[in-house]
């Protein structure tokens, strides 16, 4: 599957394009978080990078592609199982990474192997700060600048535990 095509702009975050259908999501604080849903017949496994705050207007999203058998015999008996098992898909794989105002996606990179979800998205967000129309897009309100360098510094805080 190409990724590179997997996200539109302002579509949700977990139902990023017109191709995405079947949405199962395995976590939610009042929007999805993690979960996936079907693109073309490929399973896409979907997770918001940082803290879950509804009320912040920017997200960074990641994705990639699992098996259909790895999603449904997924089970977690604790969040940090979940938690664990979705950073081990984001390792070693070729990941998306999109940025959303509102919940609604605004930009994404192209598909990149990465190392881990949160190195990928620390490097994502550095792209957006040096693309012009994107940072302007993003830091035309003082608050949402501030909420795209709380995001980067909340990528940067789950790293620690990853990189010990």
């Amino acid at each position: 599957m190409n990724l590179d095509n997997l996200v539109k702009r302002g579509y949700r975050p977990w139902l990023p394009s017109s191709a995405a259908s079947d949405i199962d999501v395995w976590h939610e604080y009042e929007v999805p978080l993690v979960g996936t849903f079907d693109n073309g017949g490929d399973t896409v496994l979907f997770a918001l990078v940082g803290d879950a705050d509804p009320d912040r207007q920017v997200s960074v999203w990641a994705y990639t592609v699992i098996g259909a058998d790895e999603a449904q015999d997924a089970t977690f008996d604790s969040s940090i199982e979940l938690t664990d098992w979705v950073r081990d898909r984001f390792t070693l794989t070729q990941v998306l990474y999109a940025v959303a105002l509102d919940f609604e996606i605004l930009n994404w990179s192209e598909a990149t192997k990465v190392d881990n979800i949160h190195e990928g998205a620390v490097e994502f967000i550095g792209h957006l700060l040096q693309t012009p129309d994107v940072r302007d897009a993003l830091t035309r309100d003082p608050k949402r600048t501030f909420e795209l360098v709380q995001a980067e510094a909340g990528v940067l805080v789950d790293l620690l535990p990853a990189a010990g």
